[in-house]
């Protein structure tokens, strides 16, 4: 195309009939004509996690995603817990930074908001009450 003869180098692998400058140019310029031709797409309907949320586009996170597929719980309901809960774990009432949703094995029911280490607790006394009173009378005893 340019005329020019380079050295092996300056060509792609296969097939070598323009050097890489060459190619590329002619490569964008295909595109340019296919994205022409296609029909631009169609929009894609809300995700079921961003229907209530204010700001669509700060929903689209893969927290808001995970949090809809797991609990059924939207940006909106998030945020309200978040608010009721003045932004505290309901276990140490420390300052939440990032907030883990606590919920029922058994029942799958959303319990509340805590924070990492409250919620880690839990799952290591395997949310059993017996467990976690014999854990406080044994620090009593210490």
């Amino acid at each position: 195309m340019c005329g020019e003869v380079d050295p092996p180098e300056g060509f792609y692998v296969s097939p070598p009939s323009y050097c890489k400058p060459c190619f590329r140019s002619v490569m964008r310029e295909r595109y340019a004509i296919a994205r022409g031709k296609r029909p631009p797409k169609p929009a894609a309907p809300p995700k079921p996690w961003m229907v209530d949320a204010v700001d669509p586009f700060a929903a689209s996170t893969t927290s808001d995603a995970y949090r809809w597929n797991t609990y059924q719980l939207t940006v909106a309901m998030f945020h309200g817990m978040l608010i009721a809960q003045a932004g505290k774990c309901l276990i140490c009432d420390e300052q939440l930074r990032n907030p883990c949703v606590d919920h029922c094995h058994t029942t799958q029911r959303v319990r509340g908001l805590l924070c990492n280490n409250c919620n880690a607790g839990i799952g290591y006394f395997q949310e059993n009450p017996d467990n976690l009173t014999g854990a406080i009378a044994y620090l009593a005893t210490a």
